[in-house]
């Protein structure tokens, strides 16, 4: 929410049987919410029967509202006809500031099928604004007209928003995946903290060797961020414990971040417990040999989090439990 509406709601009403349920764009550019308009929204097994009666459980059946919510100036722009356009006039509105009418034209090109807008679509694809090139990217998608050298040039954009969605668009070409995993594995230092989180999520759909020192990129930059902390640990698929140690060797700068930054070790920690065997094993005991320098060292509290997590994940495994408790009681 935002700091001027904090303390505020962006609709409210005086009526007790207000329910605003759905909140929509129109071709007009306005809001259209949704009122349900019910006396009682609780289900009635949920309402004791002594006090039942006192209720009209289904008030307001026959009642709804929509409202139109404009700004104060007036409707936003006229609504467009966009299925009566023809597909040239479809595509400059894929740039269109109003989303209803971006999604309806680009899902009358995708439904026409005309594969004679690919050269349109592909300059759109250069000269269109953000949004547009992003709706250019998916109708030519939709189509089946879009090149590897297309995605590429979406993937490396000057605006964040078209290389979150050429991450989207990725997930659904596996084809493509060895030829492009590398430019995917650089968008680890995006600068825009957005992309980023798409790339963490998206690592872990292809097992690669480069990976790790990716996921561990992403980490050194989000790990303050808990979405981002368990975007990247989706991906972890293999090898948690050398995921851990290469953590431990590196750490954050400044003393003040040393115990928050252990903590937040503490769910790959718990990671390591859970998948330890023969093959992973190794790596395990290289992670408790270096816990054992950091408590030698008189920094016991940085560590705790790291050994309950470890802990925990021996238990779970069932067959270590009694390691588990050796670690962390």
């Amino acid at each position: 929410r935002a700091p001027e509406e904090s303390m505020t709601e962006f609709i409210a009403s005086r009526d007790p049987h207000f329910r605003p349920v759905g909140l929509e764009q129109g071709p007009d550019g306005n809001l259209y919410l949704i009122d349900m308009q019910r006396a009682v929204i609780e289900h009635p097994d949920y309402i004791p029967d002594k006090i039942r009666h006192r209720y009209s459980i289904r008030g307001g059946q026959d009642r709804g509202r929509i409202y139109r919510v404009r700004p104060a100036s007036g409707t936003a722009h006229q609504p467009v006809k966009v299925a009566q356009a023809n597909p040239e006039s479809q595509i400059a509105l894929l740039d269109h500031p109003t989303a209803w009418i971006r999604r309806t034209a680009q899902q009358r090109l995708v439904e026409a099928g005309d594969h004679a807008t690919e050269a349109a679509l592909s300059l759109a694809l250069k000269q269109h604004g953000p949004k547009g090139r992003m709706h250019a990217m998916w109708t030519l998608e939709g189509l089946g007209l879009l090149t590897a050298a297309q995605w590429t040039e979406a993937l490396k954009d000057e605006h964040p928003g078209v290389r979150v969605q050429a991450l989207n668009l990725i997930e659904g070409r596996a084809q493509w995946w060895n030829l492009c995993w590398p430019l995917i594995q650089n968008l680890a230092r995006d600068p825009d903290p957005s992309v980023r989180f798409h790339v963490a999520l998206l690592l872990g759909k292809h097992p690669h060797p480069d990976n790790l020192s990716a996921l561990k990129a992403l980490w050194l930059q989000d790990w303050s961020d808990q979405w981002a902390r368990r975007a990247i640990l989706s991906s972890l698929r293999e090898h948690p414990g050398n995921f851990l140690l290469s953590l431990l060797e590196t750490g954050p700068e400044g003393d003040a971040n040393a115990e928050p930054w252990h903590t937040a070790l503490r769910d790959i920690a718990f990671m390591v417990g859970a998948r330890i065997d023969g093959t992973t094993m190794t790596s395990t005991l290289g992670c408790l040999d270096r816990l054992s320098q950091i408590l030698k060292q008189g920094y016991g509290d940085r560590v705790q989090g790291i050994l309950e997590g470890l802990s925990e994940g021996l238990k779970l495994a069932g067959r270590n439990a009694s390691l588990g408790e050796a670690i962390y009681p």
